[in-house]
């Protein structure tokens, strides 16, 4: 099964976390920055589509990709990942999907969350401070989820 996962993130962990589930997938996999992306190639059978989360949505660029592409996505497996505070992440997928393309969705999850201070706004910076209660830079990826959801794409490819 050939597999592309598409990612939109700003500060860098978002591509991570499609690196280590790129890394988890025993397949033929690339990886992709969503600004980068245009028309999506008819040669994958399966695409991953990888967001951060920025005042409850995903990134735009990201979205930008999803509109461009929806009828193709439509004809592939097709699997959703956030990065996020959120634990509940399959409500901005909802949000952020119509219904049909929503349903198609074959594999969701949530891979953990990280910001470095030192690279954001202040506007940015206190935001963050305020949802997360942290004071400083923080990163948490989850592994398990992201091994159960490779493990999810596998069985469901």
């Amino acid at each position: 099964m050939k597999i592309l996962i598409v990612w939109a993130g700003k500060y860098g962990f978002t591509q991570k976390c499609a690196k280590l589930l790129k890394e988890k997938l025993s397949a033929d996999t690339e990886i992709m920055n969503a600004k980068e992306a245009k028309e999506l190639p008819e040669t994958y059978d399966a695409v991953i589509l990888g967001s951060s989360v920025y005042a409850g949505n995903l990134r735009k660029e990201l979205l930008g990709f999803i509109e461009h592409n929806r009828e193709k996505l439509k004809r592939l497996k097709l699997g959703v990942f956030l990065s996020g505070f959120d634990e509940d992440y399959d409500q901005y997928i909802k949000k952020n999907l119509d219904e049909e393309l929503y349903k198609h969705i074959s594999v969701k999850g949530r891979f953990g969350y990280g910001f470095d201070f030192k690279k954001l706004g202040f506007f940015e910076r206190n935001i963050i401070r305020m949802v997360s209660k942290k004071k400083e830079s923080t990163e948490f990826i989850d592994e398990k989820a992201i091994k159960i959801f490779a493990d999810n794409v596998r069985k469901n490819g």
